[in-house]
């Protein structure tokens, strides 16, 4: 029995004037805990234990009992839910015959899980990682395999959930075929399905960075080993995909002052980046363009000075191009960004709507308490009790995505 975990960082994207650009990768985490047979085990037979309600029954390995999400207890939840006949929220887990075609079975833990497919073809962890297997002329997971997904990451709340996903589809294709793939090669590959690196690449790489795609480069992967045809990949119809070409991402990481910290506050309800990107203008004036040019150019340089000069972070973390269109989708995001200011609150360095929102973040270097405070009551009077907001305080992580063994 082969066994690993892979872990990828939430993010913040479109930070401050860097839209599409600028990330910064956070401390909440997507997990993958992944059981791959010998290939000598599975000749025979299929390890997967269905039960009489289709549900799966997961042997988790000794290495999975010492990883950091307590799996105990969500066996203990498993067997309540399965023995009741009742669904619980915080645990997904089903199996059809998809998972017998394409070798793989999925149990969800966590935040939010309860609206996701486990079927292959539908999920998007393993959606990506079959495009990738098939990329290669893998059409399922070369033994039977097991993965068990705890997530902290809220789902469309502008924290790279799904970047997360494609991260870890990518990483999980990569350790099943043992292809190798260098981090250049894997922020290609996430192009395929996330069009904005700016999410992404800190997930990859970790810290804070600056990233574009390449307008005429392509990646390094050797194109004779790869299946060219997408139509011939059997997945789901409705996976989007954005471009035939694998194309190159180039970043910087850009250096900042450690004792930064985040405050997120994430209200309690989704906002789709589509809907969010559908109220952003088709032009823009050139100062609002050069207002976030010439604030960007100084914010990747002031992040990192030692002491931190908050007024010029504070500053250069303003936008014209994203937030003064998508006010309208958050109540009390106008209030946060107007109340709480470097001038009126000890600390700050800046504050901003994370992604495409609606969750906002505020960077500080002390008083982390009561900037989350404020925000929460700001957020909480804003809602008229139409929905909660939790505030939380992160580290930005300079460690990316990894895979333990």
């Amino acid at each position: 029995m082969r066994s690993f975990k892979i872990i990828v960082p939430g993010t913040s994207a479109n930070m401050g004037p860097g839209f599409d650009t600028l990330g910064v990768s956070l401390s909440k985490y997507l997990r993958l805990f992944v059981q791959m047979e010998d290939p000598e085990d599975s000749c025979n037979k299929y390890s997967l234990a269905v039960e009489s309600n289709s549900q799966v029954s997961l042997e988790v390995s000794e290495k999975f009992r010492e990883a950091d999400v307590n799996l105990n207890s969500a066996e203990t939840h498993l067997d309540q839910s399965n023995s009741s006949g009742k669904s619980d929220p915080a645990i997904r887990n089903e199996i059809s015959k998809e998972n017998l075609e394409f070798n793989v079975s999925l149990q969800y833990l966590g935040i939010d899980c309860g609206d996701l497919s486990c079927m292959p073809s539908k999920n998007l962890i393993t959606q990506v990682a079959l495009y990738v297997m098939q990329s290669f002329s893998y059409h399922r997971f070369p033994v039977p395999t097991k993965v068990v997904v705890e997530n902290e990451i809220p789902l469309s709340r502008g924290l790279g959930s799904s970047a997360a996903a494609i991260i870890s589809g990518v990483m999980l294709a990569n350790e099943a075929l043992m292809l190798n793939l260098t981090d250049e090669e894997i922020k290609s590959f996430c192009l395929v399905f996330e069009c904005h690196p700016d999410n992404t690449t800190p997930a990859i790489v970790g810290g804070i960075t600056a990233s574009f795609v390449s307008e005429s480069s392509v990646t390094t992967l050797d194109k004779s080993k790869m299946n060219s045809s997408i139509e011939d990949l059997k997945i789901s119809s409705d996976l989007k995909i954005e471009d035939r070409v694998l194309k190159s991402v180039s970043h910087i990481k850009v250096p900042f002052n450690k004792s930064l910290k985040a405050v997120v506050a994430i209200p309690r309800f989704e906002l789709s980046t589509q809907k969010s990107r559908s109220v952003l203008p088709k032009n823009y004036e050139i100062s609002d363009v050069v207002y976030n040019f010439q604030r960007l150019a100084v914010l990747i340089t002031s992040l990192g000075q030692d002491p931190l000069n908050h007024k010029v972070v504070y500053e250069s973390m303003k936008d014209r191009i994203h937030q003064p269109y998508r006010k309208q989708l958050v109540p009390g995001l106008s209030q946060v960004l107007d109340e709480i200011t470097f001038s009126n609150t000890p600390g700050l360095a800046g504050i901003c709507l994370s992604g495409a929102g609606p969750t906002t973040i505020a960077f500080c270097t002390e008083n982390s308490e009561d900037i989350a405070a404020k925000m929460k009551h700001i957020f909480d009077t804003a809602s008229e009790g139409q929905f909660e907001t939790e505030v939380v305080v992160l580290d930005i992580v300079e460690c990316g995505s990894v895979v333990e063994y």
